[in-house]
Formats: C-alpha cells, structure tokens, sequence
C-alpha cells in the first residue's frame, strides 16, 4: 500500500472509534480538561479518555494547550478533518439525492462547504416545490435575488430584483415591465442551478441531475439559518460575476 494511502488509514481508524469522533467534536466547540471531557461523554473512565486521547495526540488530531498543560485542545489538522467528516456525513445521509445530482457547476472551495445545508428543509415533488417558491415569493421581500433556466413570473414587483438566465431566454419583456421597481439581469450560456434568496435570510436550492445541464426542479434544499444563507451568498457572487449584465 502507498505510504499516503497507510496515513490516510491510519487517521480514519482514528477518528471512526464513537468515542474519539465525540471528543474531536467536544475540542471542536471548545478546549476541555480529562475531567470534563470524561463528565460530558459519559460512561467513560478518566484512563480510557485518556487513552483515547493519547491516540488521537499520536495523529496531531490534538494536543494539550502550551501554557498549563491541563488543557486539550484541537489542532488546525484536527479541525481540517472534522470539516471534512461534515461533509462526508452530510453526504452519505443524502446518498440517494447525491448519487444522481451533482454539484460540480460550482466551486470547489463551496463543494467542500455543503455540508452546510444539513439544517436544510429537502422539499420533495415538483408541486411541493412550486408550491413553496410561491410562498416565498409572496413575503414582503426588498432584495431578490435568483438564478433560473425557465419563465420567472415575480409576485413582488417592489423588490429591487437580480436575476440570472440562460442567453437564450427571451428577457425583453420583463426589462421593460414598468411594475418592477428594480430589475437587474445576468446571462450566462447555461444554467445548472435553480436558486432564490431574499434579504429576509430564507433561500432555495435545486442542483441538477448528474446526466443533465439544467436544475432539477423536483427536490430542492430550503434554508433558513446563517449558514447555509451564507453559502447560497457565496453562490450567488460565483455565478454573477461570471454573468454578462443587463439592467432596466
């Protein structure tokens, strides 16, 4: 076996033990002491935590903080890892979506970020869908901004609106709807995403199907914590600045 691939065992031998994931994911929110570690896990003598932590100590998972050598704390390495497992769990939950849907239209820097749309709503069945963007376009929105490959009928023609399409859609008429209040229009050769998100922090997102070019529409993420509105920002900034702009 490679000496990489040896490593890389290693460390997933390391951090699949129920015990030592727990610990790495106390350290993570905060730096704690044998006591305490032992009191917030449970069931656990002080020895085997610190055995435990002894072996994750081995693979820089962890050390004991410098200055009173009573605390543990995790490493930059430890953290890169716990992000990593985010990711892989987020996703082995949601095989059956990701098996056949792909995020690969964006970023690499965001596709190792996805995980945080675990606290996301999946709303299943097109109708279901549609049914909840019309509620989301109904809220009393000030800033809208999305990405769609298909007709954008806007509810909420107060709001000042970005949108991003594909060049072939024929964006004519709603430049020149004078009930918009605001409209602003991005074209890209192709869209791969369905996305919505307003200035009230609520958003939707609908990645495509693995075969396909254009959003699957039938199952979408809806989000409303910090995080994942975050991340549909970040979104949003990677296909916008690529877009070619219109504005009314």
């Amino acid at each position: 076996m490679l000496p990489k691939l040896i490593n890389l065992e290693k460390i997933l031998l390391e951090v699949m033990n129920p015990i030592r994931i727990q610990i790495l994911q106390i350290l993570n929110e905060e730096d704690q002491n044998l006591s305490k570690l032992a009191t917030k896990i449970g069931l656990v003598s002080n020895s085997e935590i610190s055995r435990h932590l002894s072996r994750l100590g081995e693979q820089s998972l962890i050390r004991k903080e410098r200055e009173t050598g009573r605390y543990y704390q995790i490493t930059a390495f430890g953290k890169a890892i716990m992000n990593s497992l985010d990711n892989f769990v987020f996703l082995s939950i949601n095989s059956d979506y990701f098996t056949d849907h792909s995020i690969a239209d964006i970023p690499l820097s965001l596709q190792s970020q996805i995980s945080v749309l675990q606290n996301a709503e999946i709303i299943s069945g097109t109708g279901n869908v549609m049914h909840k963007i019309k509620e989301f376009m109904e809220l009393p929105i000030k800033k809208l901004r999305i990405i769609v490959d298909s007709g954008y009928p806007f509810l909420n023609t107060e709001a000042e609106i970005s949108v991003i399409v594909p060049e072939s859609m024929n964006t004519t008429e709603n430049q020149e709807d004078p009930s918009l209040k605001s409209f602003k229009i991005g074209l890209l050769p192709s869209v791969p995403i369905t996305m919505a998100l307003c200035d009230l922090e609520i958003g939707i997102i609908a990645f495509p199907r693995e075969s396909e070019n254009n959003p699957d529409v039938s199952k979408c993420f809806y989000i409303q914590d910090p995080q994942g509105i975050k991340f549909l920002e970040q979104i949003w900034v990677f296909f916008w600045d690529k877009a070619q702009k219109i504005s009314n």
